[in-house]
């Protein structure tokens, strides 16, 4: 028996033939399409119904007139379609975000006593929270916009997820819920959009976001929101945040008290929650323990209802306790205890994350392999299996990450060093498998430490946003520390802050110049594909990494020079740092080819292109400062030999040079 691109697929059973089973179904044909060549008639593939599985697993035999999937439900079939691409075509579940190079064959043979059948997930619910996912917006798949949502779904559905939380609602998501419907996902919402509903502040933006002022209107959007998805799969948030990812009482001060806090929060909880019942019987219902929400219930001020899961986050690094906000740190365990473990528990936890301070979203989760996967173990341990959320957002940079820990939801165990091994020989073929694995450790142990913790560990977000902190304080006012880094030093002085900050970056860059350059070196032994993507994986994270706190350590020597009064060199100094930051952008930008034209173009979080246009208009500022008023000596020093440049019976032969083409012309003298 063999299956060619010809083969056709047999929906038998009335359960097969719905909208989420024809997804996959299609996904399927065109994975024959891709994998074999030849036209001849082949085996079918044929979905029958078998009442006595259990809900979303799936039995794969051959029998005399094709292949058979057994399955009770949908998702048993979409599991059991994408379990033939997988084991018998060899298209793994990433293959898209990882690039995988199909090696097509004439058709495939099928062992007549080949079986397959599903292990059950130790996580009911499983899924990515598509967050902070800007490199979406302006990328489409062959003009497709919806194209990057549509194959992040599929690749979710690879991996064994069940649900997801379709985008950020501060843009209009229902179309990437809808095509989350049609693939036959739960959706689930944002810990600050409450039920999905529209944001008060967008719905009324003439009027103050406060709950005792205007219960009704809160309401009203609540209603609509519960309204808009009953009866579809959904897993619905409850809570009462402010206007954004922030405590309510930051647009309310009137609530100053934990106690105050807490009542209203419950009060607002059981409302939302009669009322998902009321107009969705018996829905799942959630509530995100998540920042304040997390102190407030283990401070005993918040009550919840009986009858929801209770979703525990990670400190956005991996690490189970509350998230820093601010310099605001009091890393509360957020493992249930005790009488705590009563009732349905989950987790939302972070491959990617942004918080302005040391996060990362253009790089991986830079916290140990090792202790990511021990501390989501203990999730395990601790009974926290009723739903898993992982934010993914945009997916490419973070596939390690998500194949990982989508092994953990499989297994509930993951072994690191073969997981790796797998990982590697899947993506970069066997023979390149033992030193691209040791590059993946490298990586990690690269990483920037700011703190004491395991998970005090730096993505991309610490050289560029700590930077514009310390630029934007010396052009506001250079006699003051920055508060906005009291989370990461503590020191009494701009210039003591400026110091720090530059030994850390140079010591980073320097690190980080030697793993890029491993990659490189381990790359140019590699065949041309996995060459390619091993330098659009690790290669171009390092490089984001170095230019990045390359950057960072020339932008602080050029604020240190400005304090001592030494204008040229500062004006110099943030030059390079320009361009060290703008060579982080162009990395990314060089990276991209076929499908990924165009990812990188709106990275609008770390925002590489950004830091280097503050340090344009440091130049300019050093330059008014230096070499104001008549703008001539530097530009005598840059272009005119030593024997010339003092003479001046004209003041000027040349017009004034703009800041970057005089920097060009101090670099050609004095560059490295």
């Amino acid at each position: 028996m063999q299956l060619t691109r010809s083969s056709t697929i047999i929906a038998a059973c009335e359960i097969a033939r719905t909208v989420p089973v024809h997804a996959a179904v299609a996904d399927l044909s065109r994975d024959l399409g891709k994998a074999l060549t030849s036209d001849e008639e082949g085996a079918a593939v044929v979905l029958d119904e078998d009442l006595e599985r259990s809900p979303k697993a799936y039995v794969i035999d051959v029998q005399a007139d094709g292949v058979h999937i057994r399955a009770a439900d949908e998702l048993g079939f979409v599991y059991g379609l994408y379990a033939i691409s997988r084991e018998l075509l060899g298209i793994a579940d990433l293959w898209f975000w990882m690039d995988q190079e199909i090696a097509a064959r004439e058709t495939l043979q099928i062992d007549p006593a080949f079986t397959l059948e599903s292990r059950p997930s130790p996580i009911r619910l499983r899924g990515w929270f598509i967050n902070d996912e800007v490199l979406f917006f302006g990328w489409a798949i062959d003009g497709d916009e919806l194209g990057p949502w549509r194959m992040a779904f599929e690749a979710l559905l690879r991996l064994g997820g069940n649900m997801v939380i379709p985008g950020t609602g501060q843009l209009d998501t229902s179309r990437y819920e809808e095509e989350a419907d049609r693939r036959g996902l739960v959706v689930a919402q944002h810990h600050a959009e409450p039920l999905g509903a529209e944001m008060f502040s967008h719905a009324y933006p003439e009027l103050r976001p406060s709950y005792d002022e205007h219960p009704d209107l809160f309401e009203k959007l609540w209603l609509e929101a519960i309204r808009a998805r009953a009866g579809r799969r959904t897993m619905w948030s409850l809570g009462f945040r402010g206007q954004g990812d922030l405590p309510f009482w930051i647009d309310d001060p009137r609530y100053d008290t934990d106690e105050d806090r807490g009542a209203l929060i419950g009060k607002i909880l059981k409302l939302q929650y009669d009322l998902v019942q009321e107009h969705d019987p018996g829905a799942a219902c959630a509530v995100n323990l998540y920042g304040e929400t997390l102190e407030l219930f283990r401070g005993g001020h918040l009550s919840l209802p009986d009858d929801v899961v209770k979703i525990w986050a990670d400190n956005g690094y991996g690490r189970m306790v509350s998230r820093r906000q601010g310099s605001h740190n009091p890393r509360v365990p957020a493992l249930p205890e005790g009488g705590e473990r009563a009732g349905a528990h989950g987790i939302y936890y972070h491959a990617s994350f942004y918080d302005l301070q040391a996060a990362y979203t253009l790089t991986m989760l830079p916290s140990p392999t090792e202790k990511v996967v021990s501390e989501l173990e203990s999730v395990i341990a601790h009974g926290m299996t009723d739903a898993w959320l992982i934010n993914c957002s945009a997916v490419r940079p973070h596939t390690y990450t998500l194949d990982l820990i989508a092994a953990l939801w499989r297994e509930g165990a993951v072994d690191v060093a073969a997981h790796r091994g797998a990982f590697v020989r899947r993506h970069f073929g066997k023979d390149a498998a033992r030193e691209v694995a040791r590059l993946y450790g490298e990586y990690f142990a690269t990483a920037v430490a700011y703190g004491a913790h395991w998970d005090e560990k730096a993505g991309e977000q610490l050289p560029n946003c700590v930077t514009r902190d310390l630029v934007t304080q010396f052009l506001r006012e250079p006699e003051a520390p920055s508060s906005r880094v009291a989370w990461l030093m503590q020191h009494d002085s701009l210039a003591e802050q400026v110091r720090s900050f530059e030994e850390m970056c140079a010591r980073a860059a320097a690190d980080y110049a030697t793993y890029r350059d491993a990659v490189d070196h381990v790359g140019a032994g590699l065949d041309t594909h996995p060459r390619r993507l091993l330098a659009q994986t690790l290669g171009l994270q390092s490089r984001i990494l170095e230019h990045s706190y390359r950057g960072a350590a020339h932008a602080m020597r050029a604020l240190a020079f400005a304090a001592d009064g030494a204008h040229w060199d500062a004006f110099y100094e943030a030059g390079r740092a320009r361009r060290a930051f703008l060579g982080g952008d162009t990395a990314m930008r060089g990276s991209e080819h076929g499908v990924w034209h165009g990812f990188y173009a709106n990275d609008a979080q770390a925002d590489l292109s950004h830091s280097a246009w503050l340090l344009e208009s440091l130049m300019h500022t050093i330059r008014v400062v230096g070499d104001g008023p008549e703008y001539v000596d530097w530009q005598r020093v840059a272009l005119y030999p030593p024997e010339t440049r003092d003479i001046r019976l004209l003041m000027t032969v040349e017009k004034h040079l703009d800041n970057l083409a005089l920097w060009e012309a101090m670099d050609a003298i004095q560059g490295e």
